[in-house]
């Protein structure tokens, strides 16, 4: 998983969790992100790359906006010690090694029958 996409996926996730965490009483959400290509792309309608997870988080927007809560999507420099920030980064950077390591574990089925192939050529 790319850089980008997992920043567009831990939007989407933080989008979630603040639909789950609403209450009746509120009018207003702060997310905080530090990649200015995400926040960017969210801004930009035209089909490019992560438009699964644009869509989404459109979608949990306008979730928001029938009940009148206000979304704020503002950018963080990412070097401020903010510790949530910190973690965060941490974890876009292990699931992007994580999902590698996973890809990297499976075995194409093209590269199966070339070495069916190879091995009955040298038989």
């Amino acid at each position: 998983m790319k850089i980008f996409a997992a920043e567009l996926f831990t939007l989407e996730k933080i989008f979630k969790v603040a639909w789950e965490k609403k209450q009746r009483c509120t009018k207003k959400i702060w997310i905080f992100s530090n990649s200015q290509a995400a926040i960017k792309r969210l801004q930009n309608s035209s089909s490019k790359a992560g438009q699964y997870y644009i869509q989404s988080i459109r979608t949990w927007a306008e979730k928001f906006k029938d009940l009148h809560i206000q979304m704020q999507l503002k950018w963080v420099s990412e070097h401020m010690n903010i510790l949530e920030n910190e973690l965060a980064d941490k974890a876009v950077k292990k699931a992007t090694e994580l999902q590698k390591v996973a890809l990297e574990s499976y075995i194409s089925l093209t590269f199966i029958k070339r070495k069916i192939k190879e091995s009955a050529l040298n038989n």
